[in-house]
């Protein structure tokens, strides 16, 4: 039994392709067990997300600024008053309509 185990081993350890397969065996069953590569899977998804959420992010920035560009203008200013807070200026027409 123990002369077996020494002729497959001899035999194993001997063959350079052998020796790289097992090598690489275990090596991947570390990663498993060690779970460097579940970890190593997460960060490239969270890699991903956070991609997208900067994506998303430049997108609001650029309305901001292109709302903030459009708040420097009176035209906009006056017609937000208007909208929203029922300013009127002198010399307008108000209509009230009775319900």
């Amino acid at each position: 039994m123990l002369s077996r185990l020494h002729f497959y081993l001899h035999s194993l350890l001997y063959n350079p392709v052998r020796v790289f397969v097992l090598g690489v065996v275990i090596t991947f069953v570390m990663l498993i067990f060690d779970g460097s590569l579940w970890r190593f899977w997460s960060l490239q998804r969270g890699q991903e997300d956070m991609m997208q959420r900067m994506a998303d992010l430049e997108e609001k920035a650029k309305n901001l600024e292109f709302k903030i560009h459009q708040a420097k203008q009176m035209t906009y200013i006056e017609r937000q008053a208007t909208d929203q807070f029922d300013y009127v200026r002198e010399g307008d027409l108000i209509f009230v309509f009775a319900e």
